[in-house]
């Protein structure tokens, strides 16, 4: 049967090819749609987790968010470094990391911060920044711009090229991360300080020389930071912290994982519009599906009849049937999902830059319910042509 199931769709080569790229179609555009909302939405949901706390200027809550945690857009403004020494000494905090952005090297964002927010980034060469003016940049910056470890470039002032530039501060490269696929590769990490030192005047920088023990122990009054991140050590603790820094003149305090769920809560209108277009667009390739498939089983009522004739049950011309539908289905199911992980990489390039990784590899169980109802759907022809085809008898048919 198995064999005969073969030979049959073997002659029919077109419409066999035709039933396949129909179902392939069908069943790549719901994996896909299904499987990069969700890993869009785990995305940014699972960056900003670990941190409680987002303590930063008031304004938009979404662009500190999306400044901080991803690296995008422009910083809403500053908060005095005070802030900071003070929630490092709270014993109601776990973690307290500082933000001070505003520089750029040839168009890419310098974040300053302390080397403990990279702590479970890995280095594929060189060690995190400890000394003055030391840097350690992500994957993409030293491949586009041919740095290696110990090499040293002039930062800017703003985010885009053709600012200000530092030149009486270059940078050393200190240490190179692994390459992430996420917005850490784009990314230059320096320390806090160094980026305040890159802003002060000539003046400023002279009398560093001069009296440094008095700069050093002043240094960080001097400075501003754009935000701060926390982890406190409970719920409770965390709510207080909050309520106490949202009662200050000019501050905020957010929960950014809340954020980010508002932030995916104001795109659903539109991943709403594009499943509606991607059921639309399944719909009308099921449709196909069925066309085919019943244009393939009008194409198999001699066969059918002459089976019949020879005196072969139902039950064997249903195996044959079921077995033929089973293999153009089955083989078009895994022909779609290895299409959908090849077109993921390629969705990955482009939510990496904002710090979301598309796991090509990464399978939800609502995908394993797309595949399985495209193959009870291809099934529906045959019960519904098989209904005409037995009910006559073959010599009067």
């Amino acid at each position: 049967m198995f064999y005969f199931a073969l030979k049959n769709l073997w002659t029919r080569k077109s419409k066999t090819i035709l039933s396949a790229i129909s179902i392939i179609m069908a069943t790549t555009i719901g994996l896909l749609a299904f499987n990069i909302s969700s890993q869009v939405n785990d995305g940014i949901v699972n960056t900003v987790d670990y941190y409680d706390t987002l303590i930063g200027p008031s304004g938009s809550e979404s662009q500190l968010v999306l400044n901080t945690m991803f690296f995008t857009g422009t910083p809403a403004g500053t908060i005095s470094y005070e802030y900071y020494e003070d929630l490092k000494k709270d014993t109601r905090v776990n973690v307290a990391i500082p933000f001070a952005m505003g520089d750029s090297y040839a168009g890419y964002k310098m974040v300053g911060t302390e080397s403990d927010f990279l702590k479970n980034k890995e280095l594929a060469s060189g060690e995190m920044f400890n000394g003055a003016f030391e840097a350690v940049i992500g994957a993409e910056v030293a491949k586009t711009r041919g740095l290696k470890v110990g090499d040293s470039f002039i930062s800017s002032h703003g985010i885009s090229e053709g600012g200000h530039q530092h030149e009486n501060n270059p940078y050393t490269v200190c240490g190179i991360l692994k390459k992430t696929n996420t917005a850490y590769d784009n990314v230059i990490f320096v320390n806090v300080s160094d980026v305040w030192k890159a802003h002060a005047h000539t003046e400023e920088e002279e009398e560093e020389h001069e009296e440094p023990e008095e700069h050093e122990e002043h240094e960080h009054e001097e400075g501003d930071l754009t935000a701060i991140l926390l982890k406190c050590r409970n719920i409770g603790m965390q709510s207080q912290v909050a309520a106490e820094y949202n009662a200050f003149s000019g501050i905020q305090a957010i929960n950014p994982a809340t954020v980010a769920r508002e932030i995916m809560n104001n795109v659903d209108l539109s991943k709403q519009i594009i499943y509606v277009l991607c059921v639309i667009i399944g719909i009308m390739a099921l449709m196909i599906i069925y066309i085919m498939a019943l244009l393939n089983m009008h194409d198999s009522k001699k066969d059918i009849k002459l089976m019949r004739l020879i005196g072969i049950s139902k039950g064997k011309i249903n195996s044959v049937l079921m077995i033929q539908n089973a293999l153009v289905t089955c083989t078009s199911i895994v022909i779609s999902v290895l299409f959908c992980r090849i077109l993921l990489v390629a969705v990955n390039s482009f939510t990496s830059s904002m710090g979301i990784v598309v796991n090509a590899a990464k399978f939800y169980a609502g995908e394993g319910y797309i595949l399985l109802a495209v193959l009870l759907f291809s099934f529906i022809p045959i019960f519904v042509a098989n209904m005409k085809s037995f009910k006559n008898d073959p010599l009067h048919d």
